[in-house]
């Protein structure tokens, strides 16, 4: 394969799963780790993507938010076992809110053979798919539906997830930066998450490796406020050391 061939292909991988470690990069093109390094500080200065501590990730504007469709799309196997491993924490008997989000709803396939729980979502997708399984209790947080993503939001939604207390939230994110914090992109989300985190015993966040390190604009909490995060082994470790150091407990599936 010829240089301009590889960089083009390069590109493209990182587009498709939007953060990738220089070890999946070798894997997959058959290269030392120096050329890889090379090549991704050409495509770097080049603009099409940017480094990362371990990596790269694709370059997009972090105001732009991906419409649904594709946000379901990208790194769904990896948010399949995110939704697993989430399932598995989960007891008979336990009141779990779930937060809305493509990773989220990965859960529900590992949620329809279960009993005796309650479920409460501000995901109307989320619920509709659970009401499959009718040994379980569903509740819709009510709210505003934001259109185009199937979320429950606004003054109704905030003030209904006030008068509760769960066993654990599943909550979804679209940044986790080490420095910033938990974050999103839309500002009608934020006071929402904010009460969910203080209506839960136990918050648990679902982010694929992607979230991590990059950036959104708007702050729903400090990392302490996650009791645990859930990603994928896609995470690379320069990263997962990095987030551990500063005391965050990840679980790579």
């Amino acid at each position: 394969m010829i240089k301009a061939e590889r960089l083009a292909r390069i590109v493209e991988y990182i587009e498709k799963n939007r953060y990738v470690n220089i070890h999946q990069l070798v894997a997959e093109f058959s290269v030392s780790k120096a050329t890889i390094r090379r090549d991704l500080e050409i495509l770097s200065a080049d603009g099409d993507i940017q480094l990362t501590h371990g990596g790269a990730k694709y370059k997009r504007e972090a105001e732009k938010e991906l419409p649904y469709d594709e946000k379901r799309k990208s790194n769904s196997e990896e948010k399949s076992r995110i939704g697993k491993a989430a399932c598995d924490l989960i007891r008979e008997g336990d009141t779990i809110i779930i937060d809305t989000g493509t990773t989220t709803r990965e859960m529900v396939e590992y949620l329809l053979n279960r009993q005796h729980i309650h479920v409460i979502t501000n995901d109307v997708l989320i619920a509709a798919e659970l009401a499959a399984n009718t040994e379980i209790d569903i509740t819709l947080t009510g709210g505003s539906i934001r259109k185009g993503y199937y979320t429950l939001c606004g003054y109704y939604a905030e003030n209904f997830i006030k008068q509760l207390h769960a066993d654990i939230l599943f909550l979804s994110m679209d940044s986790i930066n080490s420095v910033f914090g938990c974050a999103i992109l839309n500002i009608d989300e934020v006071a929402t998450k904010q009460s969910m985190i203080n209506a839960a015993e136990r918050v648990v966040a679902l982010c694929d490796h992607t979230k991590f390190e990059s950036k959104a604009l708007l702050k729903v909490c400090d990392l302490p406020k996650i009791d645990l995060y859930i990603t994928g082994n896609e995470l690379g470790e320069d990263t997962y050391v990095r987030f551990s150091e500063k005391g965050c407990n990840l679980q790579r599936v």
